[in-house]
């Protein structure tokens, strides 16, 4: 007897079990490892990528040498060690900090040109505070001058017979405060300072409280444009004081006067000068250096300010910061103690590098031949000359000689002093101060200028120099060249694009001097290389990626058709199945 035919439900499931088991074993599936082709895509972009960042690196001269090397050694990743080695797993970004003297210093005090840093404008540093303004060495001057655009604040620090620093022009108190009044029976007579008699109110004779008694006057007396208005009013501040004030501009004025944002120059710092070393040392035995690294190593502020260094490190390629400190002399062996101090002492020299060194030089000093033998062995930044060194035009031009010879020694200048009044001026050649200021920034190229008009100053170093030399608009000439300062920048008694009244040429002038200063035909050239550059590389990147994809795309197709024309081969089996249905 024949069995009953299975259930049509039963026979369904049979064909299914059984056709799967005799179709033809089906692809492999498809490997999940990327295409050699794209695999070549990624290292290339890598590369790109690396290359790029390291000449960014280059033309911000943020790039370390100590990061190359003659051997080549596996990146963490491709490390031959052991899957079993218990040694950390080293993260290509985490590199040992190297030693202050190893960094770069991103805040030098003569910034160099790059690529993202074209023009620099010259430092204004605000000789002792505002002094044209409001009486010297107070903290309202050094406010004022704050206010007014200077880059640095400069005090003259002396020490009071307890051990504080504070600011002052000269040991004389009577030179510059209502001493005589105060302490009238105070007058000493027996002081011999560099090698003659002199009398007066020596500070190193008197106590920080009995300083705060005094009130300071303006210095300056045999001119006419000096206000005594503010005479009386203002104390005598200690270096506390004018570092307080320093760090309330720099965190909390600035940014709400648009400051912030500035990307050239930045915060502003401290251009301290010590006064007399070797004359209180050996009247006194203070030695004015010691107690100057004293302060700053117990002020919690200073320290942060000055040795901190954070503000220099995190710098972009296209910013420039001034140092936040900078010390000046005239006696070399101070400088030459404080840069040893500043190199070898524990807590100054932790992350930062020593403050800028600058030489101060007298009218004689820069007439003495032995001068630069002497600079070359030194660890300075800069030479502060007496402006009449600049301006020095004779049939030997010593003027321009010792711009020369500075830049042999890749010293700054930063020349003393610009005062507005004209007897103050080289009337010979300039008719204002403005004029002579444009000879000293475009013709002789001097890095800084010290200024008690700050903002004089700060307006004609704004101006960009054209090629030539002349300023903006102006000619910064001298005499011979007042016809057409005239006719370019109004009156003389205007003072021409430096005061903002010049005509609208004078405007013109100016701004295609900027334009030639930022963008010159060159950089148009190279701006339009590297554009047509990266056109060309992202059209070939964009072909290369389409390629892939259609590969991709084709290989889908070929595989589905293929699977669509499989053909099912009948068996013994189907066929007596069928036959028995």
């Amino acid at each position: 007897a024949m069995p009953p035919p299975p259930h049509r439900h039963h026979q369904h499931r049979l064909r299914r079990s059984r056709s799967s088991s005799i179709t033809p074993s089906s692809p492999p599936p498809r490997s999940r490892t990327l295409p050699q082709s794209t695999l070549i895509l990624a290292h290339l972009l890598c590369c790109g990528h690396l290359l790029l960042h390291d000449k960014s690196a280059l033309a911000s001269g943020d790039f370390d040498s100590s990061t190359t090397s003659n051997t080549t050694s596996p990146p963490p990743s491709l490390s031959t060690a052991s899957p079993t080695s218990s040694s950390p797993t080293i993260s290509s970004t985490s590199s040992p900090t190297l030693p202050p003297h190893r960094q770069h210093n991103k805040c030098p005090l003569k910034p160099k040109l790059t690529p993202e840093i074209t023009h620099v404008p010259p430092l204004v540093i605000g000789h002792r505070g505002a002094s044209y303004n409001v009486p010297e060495h107070t903290l309202a001057g050094y406010r004022l001058a704050l206010e007014l655009g200077a880059d640095y604040i400069e005090p003259d620090l002396v020490p009071t017979k307890d051990g504080h620093l504070v600011a002052i022009h000269s040991v004389d108190l009577n030179i510059t405060t209502n001493v005589d009044t105060v302490f009238p029976n105070r007058r000493r007579n027996d002081k011999t300072m560099e090698g003659s008699k002199d009398s007066g109110y020596y500070i190193h004779d008197f106590t920080l409280e009995e300083i705060k008694q005094l009130k300071v006057k303006q210095r300056v007396e045999d001119t006419a444009a000096r206000s005594r208005y503010f005479d009386g009013l203002f104390e005598v501040p200690t270096l506390v004081e004018i570092i307080d004030l320093l760090q309330e501009w720099n965190d909390n004025a600035r940014p709400y006067v648009g400051l912030d944002t500035q990307k050239i120059k930045g915060r502003a710092g401290l251009y301290a000068e010590l006064k007399k070393p070797a004359f209180l040392q050996e009247d006194a035995g203070i030695n004015v250096a010691d107690l100057l690294i004293k302060e700053i190593k117990n002020n919690p502020t200073a320290k942060e300010m000055f040795l901190s260094m954070h503000e220099c490190a995190n710098l972009k390629a296209d910013e420039y910061q001034v140092p936040p400190l900078v010390l000046q002399c005239f006696d070399r062996d101070t400088l030459a103690y404080l840069h040893k101090q500043f190199t070898t002492d524990q807590v100054l020299s932790y992350g930062s590098f020593p403050p800028p060194m600058v030489l101060l030089l007298s009218y004689k000093d820069c007439n003495n031949e032995d001068m630069w033998y002497a600079i070359q062995r030194m660890n300075v930044a800069a030479v502060g000359p007496d402006k009449r060194c600049l301006l020095e035009t004779d049939e030997e031009g010593l003027g321009r000689d010792f711009v020369n010879s500075a830049k042999e020694h890749e010293l700054g200048i930063h020349a003393w002093t610009e005062r507005l009044e004209t007897e103050f001026v080289d009337t010979d050649r300039f008719a204002t101060a403005q004029e002579e200021l444009r000879y000293l920034f475009c013709d002789l190229e001097i890095e800084g200028i010290f200024a008690e008009n700050v903002d004089v100053a700060v307006r004609v170093g704004s101006v960009a120099c054209s090629k030539d030399g002349a300023q903006g608009g102006g000619t910064g000439g001298g005499k011979e060249g007042e016809k057409k300062t005239s006719d370019d920048d109004g009156s003389k008694g205007k003072g021409g694009p430096s005061e903002g009244t010049g005509a609208a040429s004078t405007n013109a002038g100016a701004n295609s001097a900027c334009q030639n200063v930022l963008f010159d035909q060159s950089d148009q050239q190279q701006l339009a290389t590297v554009a047509a550059g990266f056109t060309l590389l992202g059209g070939l990147l964009g072909s290369f990626l389409t390629y892939l994809v259609s590969i991709g795309c084709n290989r889908r197709r070929v595989q589905r058709g293929t699977t669509r024309r499989q053909v099912r081969i009948p068996t013994a089996e189907i066929r007596d199945e069928n036959e028995l249905i």
